[in-house]
């Protein structure tokens, strides 16, 4: 006999033995739905690397669980996803050398990433997404990011392998990133630590800038996604009482 769960969290509890990515969605979006300001929503979500649609189609998946369970409307959510839609560039720095990831690897088109991530689901008209093509160091532009700070991320999506192209997204994203926006680096064990390289090397560089940190968010991490999981903190932090004051140093060590 099938199980049908009632309850939301019964739902999560089930998603979450089948399909770990979309339950920590679910998770993420109640989280942030709980500390947003009175009448506010759950916000943003930004995804970098595409791909073929399957991070975005969980997403939205989960939102729409999210929405039912929580009294919500699907059309307050916006969520945008960055891709070159023309694969992985060549490797730009010594950090991206990983053996499985070639130039032009995981190539898709729009039009195949917008028919997964709404296959049978009927949110298309429902809800908002854009998709920003190019290869980022040409896509991610200043303009793109002041017309972008009025919907900032809540959520964030990396997926983009190398340490070059992490670096990029994240040193971009740094102008508009609110204190606890929550991050998902679905590659940051690729090099199995490696404290140099791919993800981690990235996410080391820019906090030892001093300007905001990205710290490990075990709260959120369930089995398969422990240590992916991060939220960001502001150098200023900018929340109730705690306005104009400095964040709270990270750990040390970091993965």
């Amino acid at each position: 006999m099938r199980y049908h769960p009632g309850t939301a969290i019964e739902k999560a509890r089930f998603l979450l033995e089948l399909d770990p990515l979309r339950s920590w969605f679910f998770y993420s979006l109640w989280y942030k739905d709980d500390r947003a300001p009175k009448g506010g929503v759950a916000g943003t979500y930004y995804e970098f690397g595409v791909g073929w649609g399957n991070s975005m189609r969980r997403y939205f998946q989960a939102l729409q669980d999210f929405c039912r369970y929580k009294g919500r409307d699907l059309s307050q959510f916006h969520a945008f996803g960055f891709d070159s839609f023309q694969g992985l560039p060549p490797k730009a720095a010594p950090q991206d050398d990983h053996w499985s990831w070639t130039e032009g690897g995981m190539s898709t088109d729009q039009a195949t990433v917008l028919r997964k991530v709404f296959r049978g689901t009927g949110l298309q008209t429902r809800v908002h997404l854009e998709l920003v093509p190019g290869y980022f160091e040409k896509s991610l532009t200043p303009a793109l990011r002041d017309r972008l700070a009025k919907t900032p991320p809540s959520i964030v999506t990396i997926d983009v392998d190398y340490y070059s192209s992490t670096k990029t997204v994240l040193e971009w994203l740094r102008p508009i990133l609110p204190s606890g926006t929550l991050f998902y680096f679905d590659d940051i064990w690729s090099f199995h630590g490696h404290p140099k390289k791919g993800e981690i090397a990235a996410i080391r560089e820019f906090n030892a800038q001093e300007k905001g940190w990205l710290v490990p968010f075990p709260k959120l991490s369930t089995t398969s996604m422990l240590d992916r999981t991060f939220i960001y903190a502001r150098e200023e932090f900018e929340f109730g009482s705690d306005r104009g004051t400095s964040a709270p140093r990270p750990p040390a060590s970091l993965p």
